[in-house]
C-alpha cells in the first residue's frame, strides 16, 4: 500500500516548509496541514542558513516576492562579537569573493590565507564586513526574516498548491495494538485519520514523544545554554547584511535585521544569571527599557528515533541545539528534504524498515554534526565572567573531540564530509575555528605544501580586490531596493 494521505500536525516553520517540499514532489498526494489557533510562533526574528536556497529552488519560490512580503534581508553571515574576551570580532561568511572565484574549493583558499597571516577578517570582503552593497552580492541563499510574515507568505503558498489547512486544536492520541497512530482526536471531537503523520508540534513535541513515548536524548552535558528571551527593537537607517551573535557576562546576544524591526535574543544559563538579570543586562547594554515577548526554558537534544512507525518528526519537535547558527530551520529543511527522498520507498504493510532506518541513520548524522560544530563555539579562552569560565571544563562530544585532535596538526579537508548530508561542513569549521585561534599557520602552511605549483600560483589572482571606488559603495538598503527594481535578473 502506498502512502496517499499524510498529516502534517503543527504550522509553524517546519510544518509548512515541510508541506511545500513534498507538494512539489508528490503532485497527488493528499496533504494536511493540520494546526491549532492556540499556539504561537516560535522567535522574533529569525535566519537562515544556506539550506534555505535549496528550498527555495525546489518550490519555486522567488527572491523578489519573499523579500516583499516577509521584510527579508539579505545574510551573509554571522559577527561574532567578543566571543574570545579582548573585544575583537570574527565573522563566519563562505559566501565572499575568496572561494566564489577560486579555481579549486574555498578551503585552500582559507588555507593560502591563514598560511600567510591572514586575521580573522580578512576572510571577509568588507562588501560583506561593513555591509556595503549596490546590489546582492553573489547568490543570496540566506535571509533574516519577520517570523509572522514568512509564516503568511508560506501558507498564502500551501493554500495555493493545494495543501489543504485544518484549523484543530488536538488533544488526543490514538494508538493501534501494534504502536502506530490510529487517529487524532481534536478538542471540538473531530477524528482525523492518515497513512503518515509528521510531527511538527515545536516544543510541544505531541505525537512521537509525548504519545509514542520516544525518549529525547539530552546533550545539556555537552552545551551550556538552557534559557532565552526574545524581543523586537526599532529598526535603524542602516542595517548589516549579517546577524550579530555578541558575547554577554552569561551567554551572548543575537540581532537580526528585518526590514521593519530587528529581532533579538539574549541566550544563556539560568544557572549563572535570572531571566530578570538577563532583561536588566540587555537593557544596560542597549541603553533603553525592553520589551520581552517571549521567555524560553529548554533542554538541548534530540529525539533517539526520528520515524517510529508511522510517525516522522520535523523540525524542533525532533531537535533543538540552540539558536545559534540558525540551525533550527536549516536542519527542518534537511529533514525535510530526507522524507522527500525515502517517501517512495514506504510502503506500509510491506516495506517500512528500509525507509525508516534509512532516515533515522541520516537524522543522527546530521544532528551529531550540529552539536559538535556548536559545541564548537564555546572552546574559548574568555575568563573574565563566571559563565565564561565555566564552559573550560564542558566535555566535549566525542565527535568534536576527535576532530580538534586531527585539526592540531591539519585543516578540514572536504574529505572528510564527503557525501555526508550535513549542514557544516569544512569552510564552516575552518572559519569559526580560525575566528577562536585554534587554527595554527603551520597546519594551512602543511596543506599548502601539498598543493600543485600551478594552483598555488594562481591563488593571489583569486583573491578579491579591496581597492574598489568609494562611490561603488552603497547601504544594504539600497541592495533591497535594487532586488525590487531589478526582479527579472534574480
Amino acid at each position: 500500500m502506498k502512502v496517499k494521505k499524510i498529516a502534517i500536525v503543527g504550522g509553524g516553520t517546519a510544518g509548512v516548509v515541510t508541506a511545500l517540499i513534498l507538494r512539489k514532489t508528490f503532485e497527488k498526494l493528499e496533504i494536511d496541514l493540520i494546526e491549532s489557533d492556540k499556539i504561537g510562533i516560535v522567535g522574533v526574528g529569525e535566519g537562515s542558513t544556506e539550506h534555505w536556497q535549496s528550498f527555495m529552488q525546489h518550490c519555486d519560490i522567488s527572491t523578489t516576492e519573499l523579500v516583499k512580503h516577509t521584510d527579508a534581508t539579505f545574510k551573509y553571515g554571522i559577527n561574532f562579537e567578543n566571543w574570545t574576551g579582548d573585544g575583537s570580532n570574527y565573522i563566519h561568511s563562505i559566501s565572499s569573493a575568496f572561494n566564489m572565484s577560486a579555481q579549486s574549493n574555498s578551503k585552500f583558499v582559507y588555507s593560502y590565507l591563514i598560511a600567510n597571516g591572514a586575521k580573522p577578517l580578512d576572510l571577509v570582503h568588507k562588501y560583506i564586513a561593513q555591509s556595503l552593497h549596490k546590489m546582492p552580492f553573489f547568490t543570496i541563499n540566506q535571509f533574516h526574516f519577520n517570523t509572522n510574515k514568512l509564516n503568511t507568505f508560506l501558507h498564502d503558498l500551501c493554500d495555493k498548491r493545494n495543501i489543504k489547512t485544518i484549523k484543530a486544536e488536538i488533544n488526543e492520541v490514538k494508538l493501534s495494538e501494534t504502536g502506530e497512530i490510529s487517529e487524532l482526536i481534536s478538542e471540538d471531537g473531530r477524528s482525523f485519520k492518515y497513512d503518515l503523520y509528521v510531527d511538527c508540534t515545536g516544543f510541544h513535541r505531541l505525537l512521537l514523544h509525548k504519545a509514542m513515548g520516544v525518549k529525547w536524548k539530552s546533550y545539556n552535558k555537552y552545551l551550556p545554554m538552557n534559557s532565552a528571551i526574545a524581543f523586537p527593537t526599532e529598526t535603524t537607517e542602516k542595517i548589516p547584511s549579517w546577524t550579530l551573535a555578541r558575547a554577554m557576562t552569561s551567554g551572548w546576544l543575537w540581532r537580526i535585521p528585518t526590514q521593519q524591526r530587528y529581532g533579538n535574543g539574549y541566550v544563556f544559563n539560568d544557572n549563572f544569571i535570572s531571566f530578570d538579570q538577563a532583561v536588566q543586562e540587555v537593557e544596560q547594554h542597549y541603553g533603553h527599557e525592553i520589551n520581552v515577548g517571549k521567555k524560553v526554558s529548554f533542554d538541548a537534544g534530540c529525539l533517539e528515533k526520528f520515524w517510529v512507525k508511522n510517525c516522522v518528526a520535523i523540525g524542533l519537535s525532533s531537535s533543538f541545539v540552540e539558536p545559534l547558527e540558525a540551525s533550527s530551520i536549516g536542519c527542518s529543511i534537511q529533514q525535510a528534504f530526507k522524507l522527500n527522498t525515502v517517501l517512495p520507498s514506504y510502503m506500509p504493510g510491506v516495506n517500512t524498515e528500509m525507509s525508516v532506518n534509512a532516515f533515522n541513520a541520516e537524522c543522527d548524522e546530521l544532528l551529531e554534526n550540529i552539536l559538535d560544530y556548536i559545541a564548537l563555539h564555546y572552546i574559548t579562552k574568555r575568563d573574565d565572567t563566571e559563565f565564561w569560565r565555566s564552559t573550560h571544563s564542558l566535555p566535549k562530544p566525542p565527535g568534536l573531540e576527535e576532530r580538534l585532535e586531527l585539526y592540531k596538526h591539519k585543516m578540514p579537508s572536504p574529505a572528510e564530509f564527503l557525501n555526508r548530508k550535513v549542514m557544516f561542513k569544512e569552510a564552516n569549521w575552518i572559519v569559526v575555528m580560525h575566528g577562536l585561534g585554534l587554527i595554527t599557520q603551520e597546519a594551512a602552511q602543511a596543506d599548502v605544501d601539498i598543493q600543485p605549483k600551478h594552483l598555488i600560483e594562481s591563488i593571489p589572482f583569486n583573491l578579491p580586490r579591496d581597492d574598489w571606488p568609494a562611490e561603488d559603495f552603497h547601504d544594504h538598503r539600497y541592495a533591497l531596493q535594487w532586488l525590487m527594481d531589478n526582479p527579472e535578473q534574480m
